[in-house]
């Protein structure tokens, strides 16, 4: 399926647009001529959309404010809608407990229920892998969650009213859950963004023994399963989980990346603890977005980790 081809002309509205995996698909949707609307916090950095300039159009509100958000959505009608917008810190504690429910259901709940009155074609709800939790592999998508930290718990509640919201409503909704996402633009101390920069400002490399496994994709074959998930009106009411059940030891990513970057940082291995709790083997069975979307990643680890080490060289030079 040509899913951008779907995407010209349409009205589009996305959220969590100036995120990591947000700025990549709002890129992708321009290419494919799509009419791109942002929804956006006040004060939030644009930085990885600053070069398209006017390419979209901004609304401006929080999600958590729900008359403010009523307001500027209340003459607005988008055909698809991409909601990415999340309050993202991984603590397991009650350090962001409030904050994580109040912005990752309250804002679910805020935006679904303006848009109900003219409901898109179809709204892709962006979920997360975390919502399995620590529980035995392969993760599929009929297992019962088991939320970890207060982020995940929370993605869980909103995946469940959105099943409702469908259910109920007749609301055109998906959810995907996108397995460990890598990529240019990624910040944080995420294992790739940390062992990149630390490789290429030669400093040590400090992490866990390694041993546990998990499965990335790169950011590009990411977004492209968003798009095919809002082009297939068969996955209207679905879960689906974006992963092919590839799993790698985070060892060898860390090895891969300091061959890539030919660092002679040092690599204190086992330096860091374990996270108590923490899943040792963290990978999907895979299969059903192949089968419902046509998606099959196309990036593999070598090459989405040079693209992420080159652009990393631009953006270090920059700061």
């Amino acid at each position: 399926m040509n899913s951008k081809r779907f995407f010209a002309k349409k009205t589009v509205l996305v959220t969590g647009a100036t995120g990591f995996i947000g700025s990549h698909l709002v890129r992708t949707l321009i290419d494919a001529n799509a009419r791109v609307t942002i929804l956006t916090r006040p004060r939030a950095s644009s930085w990885r959309l600053r070069d398209l300039n006017h390419k979209y159009q901004t609304l401006t509100a929080d999600l958590t404010h729900k008359s403010r958000l009523r307001r500027v959505l209340s003459d607005k009608h988008f055909s698809v809608v991409f909601h990415l917008a999340a309050e993202t810190n991984h603590e397991r504690t009650g350090k962001f407990l409030a904050k994580s429910f109040r912005v990752n259901l309250g804002g679910t709940i805020n935006l679904t229920s303006n848009l109900l009155k003219q409901p898109p074609q179809v709204l892709v709800n962006v979920g997360t892998c975390e919502e399995y939790g620590d529980q035995k592999t392969p993760f599929f998508e009929n297992l019962r969650e088991n939320p970890v930290s207060p982020y995940s718990a929370s993605k869980v509640a909103a995946t469940h009213y959105l099943e409702m919201f469908h259910r109920i409503f007749k609301f055109p909704v998906v959810t995907v859950r996108p397995f460990l996402t890598y990529g240019p633009g990624q910040l944080g101390d995420y294992l790739i963004p940390y062992c990149i920069q630390q490789a290429l400002l030669t400093k040590p490399l400090i992490t866990t023994h390694g041993t546990k496994t998990r499965e990335f994709h790169f950011v590009t074959d990411i977004v492209n399963g968003l798009l095919l998930t809002a082009a297939t009106p068969q996955a209207v009411g679905e879960i689906i989980d974006l992963g092919t059940g590839q799993e790698i030891k985070i060892s060898q990513v860390v090895k891969t990346i300091l061959d890539l970057t030919h660092s002679t940082s040092t690599w204190q291995s086992g330096t860091l603890p374990e996270r108590p709790g923490e899943t040792k083997r963290f990978y999907c069975r895979g299969g059903k977005a192949k089968k419902l979307l046509g998606w099959q990643p196309q990036t593999s680890l070598t090459l989405g980790l040079k693209k992420t080490i080159n652009w990393y060289r631009t953006y270090l030079k920059l700061q």
